[in-house]
């Protein structure tokens, strides 16, 4: 492995409780955003990344039940220079805990969340953790909080006496984003076979004189987790033209499709490679000549041929 790589690892175990009980229907990571699963899209943004190894922790009841859409994201990963496959957790695992399977890794290893989309650039990421020499680095960034109540602010000689009184205020609080890139090293230092969270992962390395630094950002984010937050990831999308970002690399092929006056370019994984896609009022196919999931994508986006 060379001094550059890196292995990602998408934790994609949950069961979604919360956004079912908001009444979205679907296993969390399968959930759609845009026409394209949670899962996918963060396969694709780790390929962005130059990611060339990606597992999915999973139990192995959802690796039974999904076996066929991950044969498809594996197939069309190797489509573009990745290996693709399923982390089994025999027993629950945590949300950080299926990381400390890949301790025998030689290299890094990069953790995401299948609910969390993020524009970050991972490859930036990976690289500041591998330049800083620490055990663990976090993603993190200021989520801006609103205040249930009025904050009362004083005068910093006399307590009592009010300066100013505002209504419902907003604070930005640094938050971690769900991302988090962890040597090998640290990786075996930890619990192995047992329940842990990426909260106690952080704080043991700490506790144990390793050093955990942070990657601030300013990348668009949003953690998935219920209908509200599924419907302000699809306004995040379509505002967000970053989430659209091209392959960094060669394509396999290139079209034109007729699908209304607004132009509108994608590019997919295929078994055959990156296919780009040119939506516009000029074009040569239907889209009912498209792949599946380029078919999902458009029509997530309210173009019809």
């Amino acid at each position: 492995m060379s001094s550059g790589a890196w292995t990602g690892l998408i934790m994609a175990g949950g069961q979604g409780e919360r956004m079912a009980r908001s009444g979205v229907v679907g296993r969390k990571p399968l959930v759609e955003v845009g026409g394209v699963s949670l899962l996918e899209r963060n396969i694709w943004m780790m390929a962005r990344g130059g990611c060339r190894r990606i597992f999915i922790a999973l139990t192995r009841a959802d690796a039974a039940r999904e076996a066929d859409r991950i044969a498809d994201f594996a197939a069309r990963a190797a489509g573009i220079g990745m290996a693709l496959a399923p982390l089994i957790e025999e027993v629950p695992q945590g949300n950080f805990g299926a990381a400390t399977m890949l301790s025998g890794d030689a290299g890094d290893v990069l953790v995401v969340y299948a609910d969390n989309l993020t524009t970050l650039d991972l490859a930036a990421l990976a690289a500041a953790h591998r330049a800083s020499g620490a055990a663990m680095t976090l993603a993190a960034h200021d989520e801006p909080f609103r205040m249930p109540y009025g904050a009362l602010e004083v005068d910093a000689h006399d307590p009592d006496r009010l300066t100013a009184y505002r209504e419902k205020p907003v604070y930005p609080i640094l938050v971690g984003s769900g991302l988090a890139v962890v040597t090998a090293a640290a990786l075996s230092s930890l619990p192995q076979g047992a329940p842990l969270g990426l909260v106690d992962a952080a704080n043991l390395l700490i506790a144990g004189g390793a050093v955990v630094r942070l990657y601030r950002h300013q990348a668009s984010w949003i953690d998935v987790n219920d209908a509200a937050k599924l419907a302000a990831a699809e306004a995040l999308l379509l505002g967000d033209t970053a989430f659209e970002a091209w392959w960094p690399g060669e394509v396999a092929r290139e079209i034109r499709v007729a699908g209304g006056n607004e132009d509108y370019v994608c590019d997919a994984m295929t078994e055959a490679g990156v296919l780009r896609v040119h939506v516009g009022a000029a074009g040569a196919l239907s889209s009912d000549e498209l792949p599946e999931p380029v078919r999902r994508r458009l029509a997530a986006r309210g173009y019809e041929a």
